[in-house]
């Protein structure tokens, strides 16, 4: 007795969409996932330096009419509102190594607590004290400022 071909055929072709689709979606997920791993700062001494220079020149710009908060990070900065300096620590903090990323990120919160909680400017502040001396000492050895 013969067997027919097509039936055979059939299951084949109806099965040749799902493995299509699956292979497409392994693909489009490992192309996001290397996307996102490329496209992410790089954590270095250069790539700091580069995010400094550009707070620097963003605060250089910054400023209000009563000078209230100021940074030794950035020592020719000042503003009349905290928030100001949050972005530029947060792009500091992206890309800081690792030996002192965690002051850098202790600045970017101490920057946070101080705009979602004005009355506490002064504690904040204080307790910021060591992470800024550190982040200061560090930007000035490593990127001459």
């Amino acid at each position: 007795m013969r067997r027919s071909i097509l039936p055979s055929l059939g299951k084949k072709l109806k099965k040749k969409p799902i493995f299509f689709a699956f292979t497409a979606l392994v693909l489009a997920t490992l192309a996001t996932v290397l996307i996102i791993h490329l496209t992410q700062p790089t954590r270095s001494i250069a790539n700091y330096c580069k995010a400094y220079n550009l707070g620097t020149t963003e605060l250089g710009a910054a400023g209000g009419s009563t000078y209230t908060y100021s940074t030794s990070v950035f020592p020719n900065a000042s503003s009349n509102n905290p928030g100001t300096f949050i972005p530029i620590f947060n792009r500091l903090d992206s890309v800081a190594p690792t030996d002192i990323e965690p002051q850098v990120k202790a600045m970017k919160n101490i920057w946070i607590e101080m705009k979602n909680n004005p009355t506490e400017t002064l504690s904040a502040a204080l307790n910021g004290l060591p992470a800024e001396q550190a982040v200061t000492q560090w930007t000035q050895q490593h990127c001459g400022h």
